[in-house]
């Protein structure tokens, strides 16, 4: 079936009339994220949101993860989470991992510890050197095994006897 051009263009008309802030006629998840993470942000006044799982089935909820200002160097990005409904929007369940218990607190901490993300350059680069040092350990042991199981054999030259070398017959070369 063919669109009638008159009726496309209507659409098209209506369509440009509306401000880009007005999200009403759009359908789905994907155009809450800009109302809930202002929601999640009057729950808790400096919450950054690091990123929004869309959901996947009608029953899902929307989830923004991300941190509080407030934290310190040893939190994860994703430590506070703010679920939302998926069709009104509406912020359900904020939970922040600082008003947690104290194994919450801990598994928190170690995902920057796990990335090195905590100190800036120098504590990357470092644990950058360090992931490396297992896989470099591992090759330069296999030489050295290499060369001690299977060691280099010398050739031997047209003009002196089989077996003079290892009988010390020959003068060492200069």
């Amino acid at each position: 079936m063919e669109l009638q051009p008159h009726l496309a263009s209507h659409a098209g008309r209506r369509a440009c009339r509306r401000r880009s802030s007005d999200t009403s006629h759009l359908r789905g998840p994907w155009h809450l994220h800009r109302r809930a993470d202002r929601q999640a942000e009057a729950k808790a006044a400096d919450y950054i949101p690091g990123y929004i799982s869309l959901p996947t089935t009608e029953k899902d909820d929307l989830v923004s993860y991300g941190k509080l200002a407030s934290y310190g160097p040893f939190r994860s990005n994703y430590g506070s989470v703010a679920t939302f409904d998926a069709k009104s929007g509406e912020l359900k369940d904020f939970t922040d991992v600082s008003q947690g218990g104290a194994w919450a607190q801990i598994l928190d901490s170690f995902t920057p510890l796990h990335y090195g993300t905590f100190g800036g350059l120098p504590v990357k680069i470092l644990w950058c050197i360090g992931g490396l040092a297992p896989g470099i350990l591992s090759i330069t042991g296999f030489l050295m095994w290499y060369k001690r199981k299977f060691p280099k054999r010398r050739k031997q030259t047209v003009s002196e006897p089989v077996g003079a070398r290892e009988k010390g017959e020959l003068e060492p070369a200069n």
